[in-house]
């Protein structure tokens, strides 16, 4: 599965559209949004059909948000509120049935980023907030 992730776009949607069509062109499976989008006329941008999956930042207007994300067409959108949890089919080894688990937070709380990473029940942590691109394995 091919995830597409970002955050903070802070309804720029030069940068917003950008990030769609890296997604689009990288035929993304899943599109994950770590908070901060802010507007629904940003949001909208996403109702591309790609399943996206979406937390609260804390710029972000929690309802109107929330209610434009979940009237995505065909149910495409999802607005976990302040984090989630995904679990997804680990299709990478096809022997076995395990699950990929996904922590995404926007990164508001260092310490509860760090309890994330170090409670060991994820795979991996997806986060935002701090406007830097950063992977650590």
């Amino acid at each position: 599965m091919r995830i597409g992730c970002c955050s903070d776009t802070h309804d720029n949607l030069k940068l917003a559209q950008q990030a769609i069509e890296t997604f689009t062109s990288a035929n993304v499976d899943m599109i994950v949004h770590c908070g901060d989008i802010v507007s629904p006329f940003t949001a909208s941008l996403f109702d591309t059909g790609i399943p996206l999956h979406a937390v609260r930042g804390n710029n972000d207007g929690e309802w109107a948000l929330a209610s434009t994300i979940e009237g995505f067409e065909n149910g495409s959108g999802t607005y976990h509120g302040e984090s989630a949890h995904l679990s997804l089919e680990n299709h990478a080894n096809e022997s076995s049935d395990s699950t990929v688990d996904i922590a995404v937070y926007h990164g508001t709380s260092e310490r509860l980023v760090d309890a994330l990473l170090g409670c060991g029940q994820y795979d991996y942590v997806l986060r935002g907030h701090t406007q830097t691109n950063s992977r650590t394995v």
